[in-house]
């Protein structure tokens, strides 16, 4: 300041001394002022940016902002699930790490965590057994169960968590989150295992067998044996040993410890082509056929006296009648491949195979207690009588060539005779049937439908049928068109509540002769329960004669005379 007022006064300021003075007050005045105000004026504002950090799945990390070229704190760490943090990088492939230590901030930048998974070690103490290799496993995932270990006359037992062998590692379920030490566990092993039989001579289907097993040393840990058949369709093998022969052929069976040494032992079954008959009636009536063809079906084989030789049953072509014999089972019929008639009746079984008697014709299993029958691989079957037993279904579908079909007195629902073209003889009655089509059974000549729940009935097809039999059904119309002789006509008895007494609707053909007795006397029957019934005859499957109508309607079927028109007369 002096030096300013000094250069002042040298550049011309030539003032009295009063007017110096003065001069220089207010000089100084001014120069004071303008340094006080200059001192005053405010500095710009600091430029500041922000740090924003990505965990990158870890805990989060607040932003933090930051005056340009200053250095920024780095802040806590975070943290993350079985991982470690390895630092704050530049970029998201974690190529170029961040030094809070060197480096300034001069523009908005965003860190990005990087993270190292945490290993532990499992180590194996194979105590005493071959050396099993540790592994290194990613915190919090499953170790892979190695390779057991092997030890002489030992068997190994698992891995355990502890020396002392008392909690076992589940490799399936635990997760390791620690470095950790398993140890094995060790048995004494199964050495060797011995049968009973050694050998096993012919024998025939249907033994059975028991192998015992006796396994070694005696303080084995684990003597629990896996038991397998080399060809089961031959011969099957329980968990226990025993065997049981199912066809001809051989088989091997075997005895393996599971105890992890894999000790076995086997013994061969050789099955021949015979077959025990279970059933004594069944066996003793066969040897008495067998007597009357001057031939023997049975031979003595292994243990057992009269076993059924299958080859000569393959043999035989002519008929079995095994009926009233109190058999039980007939097992061996299927070796009768070529048989063509089989009459079973009247005995106590209460199943039967006949899949593999594709020859039979001619079928008698009435009188037993069967609740199902399989005749669909006989499609040469022409004769089947199955009735008074306790089927529930019947598929004859296969069975084209069937022209006699007996199943009355059973259980059945349905009755498919679609495919029964030559079918002659329909007896169905006693049932449980709810409706019944044989329009495709031209040939029926006898239906004994009767005592049914049968709704409606329609044989205008069937131009052959001179039997019918339809009462005890709940029938409200019934179409008798295809009938042309009649010799037996039931369509309802006296007495029966439900018996075919919401008949509306009859339709008839005129050929049957309506006045005849056998017909006449069945119209009167249905007359007195079907108040309400009308009857219409048909020249032919068209429209309904008048002239033939009248004449029903005018003779009288109380009577059996001409009579006037009346009131409950039938008029089309």
């Amino acid at each position: 300041m002096t030096n300013t007022i000094s250069y002042l006064a040298s550049v011309g300021f030539y003032f009295t001394k009063q007017h110096r003075t003065q001069g220089l007050k207010l000089l100084t005045f001014i120069l004071l002022s303008l340094s006080f105000f200059a001192g005053e004026c405010p500095s710009p504002e600091p430029t500041k940016f922000t740090i924003t950090f990505n965990s990158n799945e870890g805990s989060a990390v607040a932003s933090i902002t930051v005056t340009s070229g200053n250095k920024a704190t780095k802040p806590t760490d975070p943290t993350r699930a079985n991982y470690s943090f390895a630092g704050w990088y530049k970029e998201t492939e974690l190529k170029t790490a961040f030094n809070f230590e060197t480096e300034t901030i001069t523009a908005n930048i965003t860190l990005y965590a990087k993270w190292t998974a945490i290993t532990y070690t499992v180590t194996f103490n194979s105590k005493e057994g071959s050396a099993v290799a540790s592994i290194t496993v990613t915190s919090g995932n499953k170790a892979t169960k190695p390779t057991d270990p092997t030890r002489a006359n030992y068997s190994f037992a698992g891995w355990y968590k502890e020396t002392e062998l008392t909690t076992a590692f589940n490799f399936d379920t635990e997760t390791i989150t620690a470095n950790i030490t398993l140890y094995a566990k060790w048995a004494i092993a199964v050495t060797s295992i011995a049968f009973d039989k050694t050998t096993l001579s012919e024998t025939y289907i249907g033994k059975k067998i028991q192998i015992t097993a006796t396994v070694s040393p005696a303080n084995a840990a684990n003597k629990d044996l896996t038991w397998t058949s080399s060809n089961e369709t031959v011969a099957s093998v329980t968990t226990n040993g025993l065997i049981t022969t199912l066809a001809k052929g051989n088989a091997t069976i075997t005895a393996t410890s599971k105890d992890g040494s894999k000790i076995s032992t086997s013994v061969t079954v050789n099955v021949g082509p015979y077959f025990y008959i279970p059933d004594a009636n069944f066996r003793n009536n066969l040897k008495g056929i067998a007597a009357a063809n001057k031939t023997s079906w049975f031979s003595n084989i292994d243990d057992k006296e009269n076993v059924l030789d299958i080859t000569k049953a393959n043999e035989f072509t002519g008929n079995l009648d095994v009926n009233t014999s109190n058999i039980a089972n007939l097992s061996g019929i299927e070796y009768f491949t070529k048989l063509t008639t089989l009459s079973c009746y009247s005995n106590e079984l209460t199943s039967l195979d006949v899949s593999k008697n594709v020859a039979l014709t001619t079928l008698r299993c009435d009188d037993n207690q069967l609740t199902s029958l399989d005749v669909r691989n006989n499609v040469a079957l022409k004769s089947l009588r199955c009735n008074n037993n306790e089927l529930t279904s019947l598929d004859v579908s296969k069975s084209e060539a069937l022209t006699t079909l007996r199943c009355d007195d059973n259980k059945l629902t349905s009755l498919d005779v679609s495919k029964s073209e030559a079918l002659e003889s329909l007896l169905c009655s006693s049932n449980q049937l709810q409706s019944l089509d044989v329009s495709m059974s031209v040939a029926l000549k006898s239906l004994y439908c009767n005592e049914n729940q049968l709704t409606s009935l329609d044989v205008r097809n069937n131009v052959a049928l001179t039997t019918l039999w339809c009462n005890g059904n709940q029938l409200q119309s019934l179409d008798l068109r295809g009938m042309r002789l009649v010799s037996g006509l039931i369509i309802t008895t006296d007495g029966a509540g439900t018996n075919n007494s919401g008949l509306t609707s009859i339709k008839i053909h005129k050929s049957v002769g309506i006045t005849t007795s056998a017909v006449n006397t069945e119209l009167k029957e249905v007359k007195k329960l079907a108040t309400k019934v009308q009857i219409d005859v048909y020249t032919s499957t068209g429209t309904p004669s008048t002239t033939y109508t009248s004449s029903i309607c005018d003779y009288d079927l109380d009577t059996g005379e001409r009579v006037a028109m009346n009131p409950r007369a039938c008029t089309p």
